[in-house]
């Protein structure tokens, strides 16, 4: 087995924790209060989320498994080729955090331009020097 059950509860609550650290100091969308509510109808998870989920999921399974599958053709010991593994997938979870991120992905603003650091997309401010 490439992963033991306690490497993958550890990547578990490395990941989500230090990851969503990097998650809640995101910057916040300008317009997220202006959007209507999602309609009651409509599902969370779209046919593209979930073609998304299975095929992330399954390239960071590759990734692993070739990682640990390449150690262990080179004659590594089966906790050298796990750790591997184990690196490999957080390695992996990291870029896709990277990949998923709005601070690499250009948005467009309001005024139509396609970058997140548009000026025209700033509130004004209200601070006035005294």
């Amino acid at each position: 087995m490439p992963i033991t059950a306690p490497q993958v509860l550890w990547v578990n609550m490395v990941t989500s924790v230090a990851l969503g650290l990097v998650i809640s100091f995101e910057p916040h969308e300008l317009d997220v209060m202006d959007r209507p509510p999602r309609a009651v109808d409509r599902s969370i998870l779209t046919g593209f989320g979930i073609w998304r989920v299975v095929f992330v999921g399954l390239a960071l399974l590759a990734y692993t498994l070739c990682a640990f599958f390449w150690m262990k053709s080179e004659g590594a010991s089966d906790a050298l080729a796990r750790t591997v593994a184990v690196n490999a997938i957080t390695i992996g979870q990291v870029f896709y955090l990277l990949n998923r991120s709005r601070r690499w992905t250009p948005r467009p603003c309001r005024s139509g331009c396609a970058t997140s650091t548009c000026s025209r997309a700033r509130a004004p401010s209200t601070s006035s020097a005294s």
